[in-house]
């Protein structure tokens, strides 16, 4: 399979696809996605329009050759090396801190193999890489970072869902405020129309009283 680049290519984007999927909700990934500014191999929805690229593009060549040669190997590693170092500033370029792009990249190297004799043999690779804000990464090194990232998107939905919550509590409250307001106003009227009962029942109680006395007097005069 890694005998042949475009087989060797769509490996590492099948690997990659598989890796994003395990963690990832559906509706956060693209693939091969015209995003505006670029079209990388994947991209996770960070926030609303907001994009953080992956490329599974790696170039084998020259390893391969260093691994199948006893001679020269040296020269093959070191052709090697300046292929990533290309690869490295073309991700930063294309998908670095643009307009809709996350302020760093993935590299994803398709192989642990090769990822763990990169960083073997040349670490500074990875630290040039780092600088460029581009992340190097393998099948078993990839997860724990996708995992970050998704722990990153949580807690801001999180606090999206907590501004909202809040939001609700206030209108609510204004809701309470404006009741008790009513409520009071209820009540007042309520209380002056009870005192007004109690006068007009006296009142009344006068009047029959008044009328009685009226009645026994013209009883006594007849």
């Amino acid at each position: 399979m890694f005998q042949i680049k475009h087989a060797r290519a769509r490996f590492g984007e099948l690997q990659l696809e598989v890796l994003l999927r395990d963690i990832f909700p559906s509706n956060r990934l693209s693939f091969q996605k015209d995003i505006g500014s670029c079209r990388p191999d994947a991209c996770i929805l960070i926030e609303s329009g907001r994009y953080l690229c992956i490329d599974s593009k790696f170039p084998l060549e020259n390893f391969k050759k260093y691994c199948e040669t006893d001679q020269s190997k040296d020269k093959f590693w070191k052709e090697f090396v300046r292929d990533v170092k290309k690869h490295i500033e073309d991700i930063r370029n294309k998908y670095v801190g643009k307009d809709n792009t996350a302020d760093f990249a993935f590299m994803f190297v398709p192989s642990d193999a090769v990822f763990y004799q990169l960083i073997s043999r040349s670490p500074e690779v990875v630290v040039e890489a780092s600088k460029s804000r581009v992340i190097l990464t393998s099948p078993s090194t990839l997860p724990a970072y996708l995992n970050l990232v998704l722990a990153k998107i949580r807690a801001e939905e999180i606090s999206v869902r907590a501004e909202e919550i809040q939001r609700k509590i206030d209108i609510m409250g204004e809701y309470i405020k404006e009741l008790e307001d009513k409520l009071e106003t209820l009540f007042r009227h309520i209380n002056h129309a009870y005192n007004s009962t109690s006068r007009v029942q006296q009142a009344l109680l006068d009047l029959k009283r008044h009328y009685s006395r009226i009645l026994e007097r013209e009883n006594f005069t007849h």
